[in-house]
């Protein structure tokens, strides 16, 4: 299974791991607009909906367009795996993903406070 990492104290785009390796994925940006002209309205009139991303569309309740994005992503191929991984990094939170790509989870190695 292939899983997003992340690492609390890391910034933006640095490898948080060894293991991790980045990867090109599309990322799903979902809004609550009825049209890409209200989003311009009320949020970026100086940067329009339809000037980023790529397959743009208007879906119940809002609107979506995709985005190519890096992540750093692991293969963990059983419980007995992902129980190394974690015990080699330290303390982890495992959350469900984010992004809306094929990413089902998220290891975040909570090495520092962001609350």
């Amino acid at each position: 299974m292939r899983f997003e990492v992340t690492r609390t104290s890391s910034r933006h785009g640095s490898q948080p791991c060894a293991e991790a390796v980045q990867v090109q994925v599309v990322e799903v940006d979902r809004r609550g607009f009825k049209s890409p002209e209200e989003y311009d309205k009320y949020l970026h009139p100086t940067r329009p909906w339809l000037s980023v991303g790529k397959n743009h569309r208007i879906v119940g309740g809002g609107i979506e367009r995709d985005l190519d994005v890096d992540a750093w992503v692991v293969e963990l191929e059983s419980l007995a795996e992902l129980k190394s991984f974690v015990e080699k990094q330290g303390p982890c939170i495992i959350t469900g993903g984010w992004r809306g790509w094929r990413c089902e989870l998220e290891i975040e190695i909570y090495d520092g406070c962001r609350e």
